[in-house]
């Protein structure tokens, strides 16, 4: 973990918390959850075979946000709150990229 960059920290325990979350819902949620990270994965591989990266976790969390099947409130605020803190982390790098450049 880079000292240099509060949002990696930021991003860590944000994808703890969903982790946390994903454990405590119904068996349920829990079984649409391993179907939505199996369809996840398989989309992801799909795009990397392409060479382009695509954060598994990030398209993972907004799966779970917009999902109707997802009713669990802490779930679906877990997974809106490591959707922005990817994105202030990737703005952060890519700030710092330009600032470099």
């Amino acid at each position: 973990m880079s000292e240099s960059n509060p949002h990696e920290k930021a991003l860590l325990e944000a994808g703890e918390r969903l982790g946390e979350c994903m454990k405590s819902v119904s068996d349920a949620e829990k079984e649409v959850l391993r179907g939505m990270y199996g369809r996840v994965d398989g989309f992801v591989k799909d795009i990397q075979q392409q060479g382009r990266y695509l954060d598994r976790s990030a398209v993972f969390a907004c799966a779970i946000a917009v999902d109707d099947r997802i009713q669990d409130a802490s779930l679906i605020d877990a997974a809106k709150q490591y959707i922005e803190q990817d994105y202030l982390f990737v703005k952060h790098l890519k700030e710092a990229g330009a600032t470099q450049a």
